[in-house]
């Protein structure tokens, strides 16, 4: 007899579907799906020091709103379609909100999948419903990384969703020359900075994207962004990252610091996270066991096959290679590969 899913929303449907899924899970991700379960319960107790709630329907905007998006990249246009983990991401960074106020719970984000997986759509998303349609006006959204040319890969990304609809090039004007785009509706700004930014102090996020985090030498970025949000009733830092090499970099210790608040070490209900990778004893090298680091390719055989290809040529040539596939391609943090 099938499982009965009690809950109605997809997101916590996700969750209770996939909760014991081994096969296509890693624990990290399974205990992000435990985590928002537990925190169901915990609504629903009148808990003064949990004071928060899953609006399904919050959830719902945003990720009906990521279905209508168009892809123009590619052989021809087509409407983008969330995957099931990408529901549970944006459905739950909007979903859970204050029982009071009604503000957003999450005020940080940190994901971490392989290369290849939506890293940029995702943020791209979070950038276009921030902007005009979150109800906020002249909200300042920023997407920064190492060197501004790092930071314009997601605001490109913004670029092509609006090129590519009628409707909402009507609603953004680009400012390619200046690395901004206008959300005409609020007054928004989304800029794209990167650390060699002549003046990146003073600002106030509304929403903050802090690209590949891995590669950032020190945190003063995710600082500035931060500190810009303390007078802010509502905003976002989202952190979306592979896996990196420097194991003294700040995106690795707030990896570390995730884990421990998904296992109940740390506890942080305003820290949003959701970790794609396998487990320790999981076979690195069998291409079963990608699916949990590569959510998105693992479901194409087609991308798969062309995974083992590289992943055979990164075995054999070992060095940069082999860190490069290990890093990049299976979402694992490794310093070197003697």
């Amino acid at each position: 007899m099938s499982r009965i899913i009690k809950t109605a929303d997809r997101v916590s449907q996700f969750a209770e579907k996939n909760l014991k899924n081994k096969k296509e899970f890693g624990e990290d991700a399974r205990l992000a799906f435990k985590r928002h379960l537990n925190d169901l319960k915990r609504s629903e107790k009148n808990d003064p020091e949990f004071p928060y709630i899953f609006v399904p329907e919050k959830a719902e905007d945003i990720i009906e709103l990521a279905n209508k998006l168009t892809i123009a990249e590619g052989e021809g246009n087509e409407t983008f379609t969330c995957a099931g983990f990408q529901e549970f991401i944006l459905g739950s960074l909007f979903g859970w909100v204050h029982k009071e106020t009604g503000k957003r719970r999450f005020t940080d984000s940190y994901v971490q999948v392989a290369r290849q997986q939506g890293k940029s759509v995702l943020n791209a998303i979070l950038g276009i419903k921030c902007s005009n349609f979150d109800n906020y006006n002249y909200a300042q959204i920023y997407c920064t990384a190492t060197k501004q040319d790092q930071a314009r890969i997601v605001l490109n990304e913004i670029s092509k969703f609006i090129n590519a609809d009628a409707d909402l090039q009507e609603l953004f004007e680009i400012k390619d020359y200046k690395s901004e785009i206008i959300a005409k509706l609020t007054n928004a700004v989304i800029r794209a900075l990167g650390r060699d930014t002549k003046s990146i102090d003073g600002f106030r996020p509304y929403l903050g994207i802090v690209d590949e985090y891995h590669a950032h030498k020190d945190n003063q970025m995710y600082k500035l962004l931060k500190g810009g949000t303390r007078k802010l009733k509502q905003s976002l830092i989202s952190v979306i990252t592979t896996a990196g090499f420097n194991l003294n970099a700040p995106c690795y210790e707030l990896y570390k610091y995730c884990r421990r608040v998904l296992r109940g070490i740390d506890t942080n209900d305003r820290q949003f996270i959701y970790i794609a990778q396998m487990d320790e004893k999981d076979d690195i090298w069998d291409p079963k066991n990608w699916i949990k680091c590569c959510p998105l390719t693992g479901n194409d055989p087609e991308l798969v096959s062309q995974m083992q290809e590289d992943a055979r040529k990164a075995k054999s040539m070992g060095g940069e290679e082999l860190r490069d596939f290990l890093t990049k391609s299976l979402n694992i943090w490794v310093t070197n590969t003697e």
